[in-house]
Order: structure tokens, then sequence, then C-alpha cells
């Protein structure tokens, strides 16, 4: 079993101490490569009766959970981890053609299948959850953000009776602080609304901090233009050290600027534009001022022709 080396976060083990107790009791030999960072400490493999060695190059078969650095890979052997290969993703395609040329057998996990052909290694339940670290995160309750009206007070037993008589200061004192925000609040016709279009609109608005003030609201770009124009846009995110949101899928030009997004220190995120997303906000726009002089708005979506609608195929 490979130390995790890739990733300077990464905890996991591929198999655990009673894992290692059943392939020893079987008669075979586990070697383990020593590492501070494995969340199982390495006396316990040591009971389950592993041996811990920096050199695993007898092993007949070397298991990790995440890829190896292309020049730790040890030729002709035979190795299993998640390669993120299969669907030739490019940051990995280095890793699969030195795999390749050095004669080496992968068992993918995620190639391993049953006889119905569904996976037998997969992710557990926390695989995808975004790293904490140097992320900042709350719960808030109705108390943090709803005041009555005529005295700024909360009061939880007359807000059940009369939530028409408060609102929200959320777009005030929260929100500008805010970079991610997980809605699961219950709201009805009559509660305060958490953000108004009009308050989003104003918080989309960089704010520039004056001189001598505190820093205030994050600047954060939501791009809606064409896909092909966001690379030049995070480019210019970069030189300015400014997060950024956009509402299409992550483009390999995208993902050659992964590096220097890191080295800025900043945040870029693609795919962030579906329902309700901003891009629906700034159509409600249109539709609004299109009511208000009178004009009706339509929408052609999920519309299919009909043999008896003629030449009218948005009927």
């Amino acid at each position: 079993m490979r130390r995790e080396d890739v990733n300077a976060w990464e905890r996991r083990a591929p198999l655990a101490p009673k894992h290692v107790k059943e392939l020893t009791k079987m008669g075979y030999k586990v070697l383990v490569q020593p590492s501070n960072r494995r969340a199982i400490h390495e006396k316990e493999y040591v009971k389950a009766g592993a041996i811990i060695q920096e050199d695993i190059s007898e092993a007949s078969l070397i298991i990790g959970v995440k890829r190896p650095p292309e020049d730790k890979l040890i030729p002709k052997k035979n190795y299993a981890f998640f390669s993120h290969t299969i669907k030739a993703q490019e940051a990995n395609m280095p890793l699969l053609d030195e795999i390749l040329r050095q004669e080496i057998r992968l068992f993918d996990y995620e190639k391993m299948v049953d006889h119905k052909g569904m996976r037998v290694v997969a992710f557990g339940k926390w695989a995808g959850v975004a790293d904490l670290r140097k992320v900042y995160g709350t719960v808030l309750s109705r108390h943090h953000h709803l005041v009555r009206k005529h005295d700024g007070q909360y009061d939880p037993v007359d807000y059940d009776k009369h939530p028409e008589n408060y609102i929200s200061r959320f777009h005030i004192d929260i929100a500008p602080y805010t970079t991610c925000l997980i809605n699961g609040i219950y709201w009805e016709q009559n509660s305060p609304r958490l953000l108004s279009r009009q308050d989003t609109q104003k918080l989309l608005v960089p704010v520039k901090s004056a001189a001598g003030a505190m820093d205030g609201c994050p600047e954060l770009p939501h791009s809606l233009l064409p896909y092909s124009a966001h690379p030049f846009i995070a480019k210019k995110c970069i030189d300015n050290k400014v997060n950024l949101v956009t509402a299409s899928y992550l483009t390999p030009a995208m993902k050659e600027l992964q590096e220097s997004v890191e080295a800025a220190g900043i945040t870029v995120i693609s795919e962030m534009g579906l329902d309700p997303g901003l891009d629906h906000m700034l159509a409600m726009e249109c539709i609004d001022k299109a009511k208000e002089v009178g004009a009706t708005a339509l929408s052609p979506c999920a519309q299919f022709p009909v043999l008896w609608a003629g030449q009218a195929p948005r009927s």
C-alpha cells in the first residue's frame, strides 16, 4: 500500500487494518509505506500483520487511493488506484502515457464492475465534499437578520403570528460578506424576502473600498458571456485577484488556468448559472420592463409542434 503523496491534504487509505488482517491470514505479505498524514496510525497496520517499510518495489500489486506522481511509478508493476483517465481527462493524460510507456498494468477502480456492469469500488458518502480549508462557514437563523419594522427588534412568537410586520436585513448585514449561500429556509408569500432581485443586482456591482476604509463587499463578477470569452475574462480576474463565477461548462481552455488561479489565491467556478441562477434574474428584469410598458412576454420553451398547428410551429 503506497503513501498518498499527490495532495497534501489526502489522509485516506485504500485498505483498513481489518482488510490487511484478512490478507495476512490468507498468507499474503502486505507492505505499507510509512505516512504521517494517513488517518490510520501505522501501529494499527502492524497489529494486523503488515510490514512498514519505505521500499515497496518487491510487491506484485501496489494500491493507493489517488494516482501516484509519474516519477514514482515503478516499471512493469501492477497498480490499482483512481486514475481519472477513462474519460480522457486532459490533466491526467501524461500519467496514462507514462503508464503505457513503462508497461504498467493498471486496475482502475472506476472500471471494476460486477456481472451486471455495476461498479464494485465507488466513492463513499463524503466524496466530493468541498475542501473546507480556508473556508469560514456559519448557520444563520431568523434572529440573525429579521427585525420588526417599527422598532428593529425580533420576537419569535410575534413573528410566527405576524411575519408581514418584519423585514430582513440579510442584504445589508450578511450578504455583502458572503461568498457562498446555501439556502434551506421555509418561505411563504407573506414572509420577508431574504433577497429581492434589486438587492441581488446591487450586490453584484463590484464595490471599491474607499481610501482608508475597511474592506467590505467582495468583488464577484458573474459572466454571462459566451463560453469562448470566459478564458479571457478569467485571465483578467487572475491578474486583478478577483473571484469569478460563470454559467458555462468547464472547458479545456479554462482548465489550463487552474495553476494560475491557485497561484492568485482566487476562486473560479463554472456551471453556476442553472435555475434559479442569475441568468434567470436578468431575464426576469427584461420581462418586468416589458410588462411596465404594457407588453406581454411569452416563452417558447418546452413547446412541441403538433399536426393541427399548420404553419405555426410554436403553437
